[in-house]
């Protein structure tokens, strides 16, 4: 049978995941930081870097540089949301034969169950209740799909089940 049962998450799973954000966004903010020295360096001798003139451009149209951030912002969510999608396709991969995402399509994932029932289809709409309130800006769409209809996936780039979770598709079915 290919059910399995949920394990709640410790406080050492989420402590873990706390400390590897942390680390993350220390290496980002240090990037940043000298990014950001390096450019007042350069603009001390006359010379602009990226940085300084997008600085300045959004200095010139403050609301144009604003909906810019929020383009950016969602393009961000969007992506961070298909980067959890695939860590929990990974991560129930025993209940999965195989699982596909749409073309140019923001979230929307095909999934073949080795096993289709309710408790399996829960494990997959559990992570979209579960975000709830992003989900409703930014859709999360998935479609079971019969074992029989696996061919009509071909094209679809299919999403790497058994590798590290920061590869995501193989390209191909």
């Amino acid at each position: 049978m290919a059910t399995k049962e949920k394990a709640p998450k410790t406080t050492s799973h989420i402590e873990a995941e706390t400390q590897a954000l942390l680390k993350v966004l220390g290496m980002a903010l240090q990037g940043f930081s000298s990014e950001v020295k390096n450019s007042s360096q350069l603009l001390e001798v006359g010379a602009k870097t990226g940085l300084v003139v997008e600085l300045q451009e959004n200095m010139e149209n403050p609301l144009k540089a604003m909906v810019k951030g929020a383009d950016l912002w969602d393009e961000n969510i969007k992506r961070m949301i298909d980067d959890l999608m695939v860590a929990h396709f990974v991560a129930n991969r025993d209940l999965l034969i195989t699982a596909h995402k749409q073309h140019q399509t923001d979230n929307f994932y095909y999934v073949v169950l080795k096993e289709d029932n309710e408790e399996n289809r829960s494990f997959f709409f559990d992570i979209v209740d579960g975000i709830e309130n992003v989900a409703s800006k930014f859709p999360i769409h998935i479609q079971f799909v019969p074992e029989s209809l696996i061919g009509k996936l071909a094209s679809l780039p299919k999403i790497n089940l058994h590798a590290d979770e920061s590869v995501h598709f193989t390209g191909k079915a």
